[in-house]
């Protein structure tokens, strides 16, 4: 006989009379009679409800449907699996505390299809952080393919060897930034001679400011470094791309991936940094833009106390999420006190901040060829780094 399993709802959130754990309990009773082997439990995610699904099946809080796995697997001896954005350590709290005999992962193996081998061998630190962009649902919402804003090879069938290069160069990469890190790793893989230069002393240019908003982004931003560390790229701290440093490393070609400046964000990521000379935004605090970097800004400007204002004149907030999460973060917002408008309020805010992206400014090397990716090709976030990145790749493999 075939080993079958059955998948169920033990909960129905937003949903009168929905399934409950007790008719859950009763379900698996009957599935063990009928010889079932194991049981998966999960939620159902009500679309027609905005946090519908990040209540559910697909949890925004990690670990969000343990307890339903527990309570069922204290009633039965079939072996019984549970999931819902649980980083590996938790995964294995789980396993420890005996609240499930199995853990499943669908965003993280989107994000990483060799996370089961790297965990394995023990290499936790080199698995592709899952960032919780909700790419990969919301795109069922619009009947586009599988993408990934964490992996831009998602689907493509190239997650971890780009193409080899037909004829290595020596290229130098401009900008420590995630689109610089990024095309550095990458093409140090497809065999090329990689120098990457950044003018600041950290790594991680964007990343460092929402990493302090957003802790997953910051486990991107040491993801990235780790990945960069460990290929044979020379990585020079303090240093500017110039005519001159090309003609003295024998650069066949530049990337640009100097980004471009956020004036408006700069100052609140220092403080949100923590920084010794960052000042403190006043109390009442209005953001002009509402897509991620503001909303993330803040979640982390109402936790610490601020009254804060988004304005977006178009009505929709969070733009570059997928919808699954763009309704998450302004309901959890809208709940924790942020107000959202489409017009600014008449009356007195302490700090005022333009959340809008300065132009790109991009690098003017003479006699050479300059290639772009990230925020300086005019692109935003991301997903368009690391795709803007991967697209180069392929293209210097011919």
């Amino acid at each position: 006989a075939v080993p079958v399993w059955l998948r169920l709802n033990a909960d129905e959130p937003h949903t009168t009379g929905g399934t409950t754990l007790d008719d859950a309990v009763a379900v698996v009773a009957l599935a063990v009679q009928a010889g079932a082997a194991a049981v998966h439990v999960s939620a159902y995610g009500n679309p027609m409800v905005a946090t519908g699904i990040t209540d559910g099946h697909t949890p925004h809080a990690a670990g969000n449907l343990v307890h339903l796995a527990a309570a069922i697997k204290a009633t039965t001896e079939l072996p019984v699996i549970t999931f819902g954005r649980l980083e590996p350590e938790d995964a294995e709290q789980v396993l420890a505390d005996g609240k499930a005999d199995f853990i499943s992962m669908g965003r993280k193996l989107l994000a990483d299809p060799d996370l089961p081998n790297k965990l394995a061998a023990g290499h936790t630190a080199d698995v592709r952080p899952c960032i919780y962009q909700y790419r990969c649902i919301g795109n069922i919402f619009l009947l586009d393919g599988v993408e990934c804003v964490s992996n831009a090879a998602t689907a493509h069938g190239d997650e971890e060897s780009p193409p080899r290069a037909t004829h290595p160069r020596h290229l130098l990469v401009a900008g420590g930034g995630p689109a610089g890190l990024e095309v550095a790793r990458l093409l140090s893989a497809s065999g090329h001679r990689v120098t990457l230069v950044e003018s600041g002393v950290e790594l991680g240019g964007r990343l460092l400011l929402a990493g302090a908003c957003d802790p997953v982004l910051e486990k991107m931003r040491r993801y990235l470094i780790r990945q960069v560390e460990r290929a044979s790229v020379e990585i020079r701290l303090g240093v500017r791309a110039s005519n001159d440093l090309v003609r003295q490393l024998g650069i066949n070609e530049v990337v640009d991936a100097t980004g471009t400046a956020w004036p408006g964000l700069d100052p609140l990521a220092a403080w949100a940094r923590g920084g010794d000379n960052a000042d403190s935004p006043g109390h009442r605090v209005l953001l002009h833009g509402g897509d991620k970097p503001a909303l993330s800004f803040a979640d982390r400007l109402v936790a610490a106390g601020h009254e804060v204002t988004v304005v977006e004149p178009s009505g929709v907030f969070g733009q570059a999420l997928g919808l699954p999460g763009r309704f998450r973060l302004v309901h959890d917002l809208r709940a924790a006190g942020v107000r959202t408008e489409q017009a600014a309020p008449d009356e007195p805010y302490d700090t005022v901040v333009d959340t809008k992206r300065a132009a790109p400014s991009p690098l003017v090397i003479e006699q050479i060829v300059v290639h772009r990716v990230g925020d300086v090709t005019g692109s935003a976030g991301l997903e368009a780094a690391f795709r803007t990145a991967r697209d180069l790749v392929f293209s210097l493999a011919r």
